[in-house]
């Protein structure tokens, strides 16, 4: 969705959003590598998606948010070993990276940014593929 809505969000992010943005980043503090509390997450990832004035969207975003949290917290061991080896490749990108291309104006380093910053869930999709398969 975050990347789909890239281009909406860019033609209309103002400076004023981008500090609303920043302030939602500086409240997010980290619990472990890039674990934030689940309401920090729906601040950031609905805050930009509000732009697309989509009343499903934001719906949406209120049901996905808990069930990735529940999924993170279910599998957390999992979990943590792929943020150590994003971190260790140097791959890891959070709110602040992706708050950088925002204010740089970088459409397109935001898009390669928030694709790299799910990796994780691709990551752990692949392993449960691969443990489905055995």
């Amino acid at each position: 969705l975050d990347v789909r809505i890239s281009a909406l969000f860019f033609a209309t992010v103002t400076c004023e959003d981008i500090k609303e943005i920043g302030t939602i980043v500086q409240v997010g503090r980290v619990l472990d590598i890039n674990a934030y509390p689940l309401v920090v997450q729906c601040m950031f990832h609905s805050y930009v998606s509000h732009f697309t004035l989509n009343k499903i969207l934001a719906e949406f975003r209120g049901i996905f948010h808990p069930m990735i949290n529940y999924i993170k917290d279910m599998f957390r061991g999992a979990f943590e070993s792929f943020d150590k080896q994003l971190e260790q490749q140097g791959r890891l990108i959070s709110h602040s990276d992706l708050l950088d291309y925002v204010k740089a104006g970088d459409r397109e380093g935001y898009v390669k940014a928030i694709e790299q910053h799910f990796m994780i869930y691709n990551i752990f999709l692949k392993m449960k593929k691969q443990e489905t398969v055995k």
